[in-house]
């Protein structure tokens, strides 16, 4: 009978290894499904820029991306004012010291539209940058442009063009 709860027990956590082992495996699974996913939105929607200071990806918001960059609640939040403007995440390194040029316009044919800033972490007008320091935030504009069109970005004296194929346009969710 002692042989019998024994072996009972031994039997239980084998049985528990078993599933602790599923579910380490299935969270893997899932942690590269989400890198890859996060890889083509990248590939996708992102586009590289870089000044002399700064090096960055900007990366259009939309119903796509805000599910693959950010976690909830705050991806529902950017997904609906993306929906009713135009958006795009900037994540960037400081490549030498200075000040970060917040000078951010968006582009469709001939309109030109200031961009405002959001900031996350290192975004905001005035902000000192050492090397290696990290920016993040959003550029925005009130007006929702189409992405069937040519969209220019610009960040100072350079700029940044996004086109975008008629199967990401699809994966989007917007019009």
């Amino acid at each position: 009978m002692f042989l019998q709860k024994e072996s009972c027990a031994v039997m239980k956590i084998i049985g528990l290894a078993v599933v602790a082992f599923v579910l380490v495996a299935v969270q893997q699974a899932a942690g590269q499904d989400r890198d890859a996913a996060v890889e083509q939105v990248l590939k996708d929607f992102g586009r590289p820029a870089s000044t002399s200071r700064v090096s960055m990806m900007l990366v259009h918001l939309n119903d796509r991306t805000t599910d693959a960059l950010f976690e909830a609640p705050l991806k529902y939040s950017l997904r609906a004012q993306a929906r009713a403007g135009t958006m795009f995440y900037v994540e960037g390194t400081a490549d030498g010291a200075g000040e970060l040029n917040t000078d951010f316009r968006i582009q469709q044919g001939q309109d030109q539209y200031q961009a405002r800033l959001v900031n996350i972490s290192n975004f905001a007008k005035g902000t000192k940058l050492s090397a290696g320091d990290k920016i993040r935030g959003i550029i925005a504009i009130d007006k929702l442009l189409t992405l069937r069109q040519k969209i220019d970005v610009y960040y100072g004296n350079e700029r940044v063009t996004f086109e975008f194929p008629p199967n990401v346009v699809a994966q989007a969710g917007v019009k």
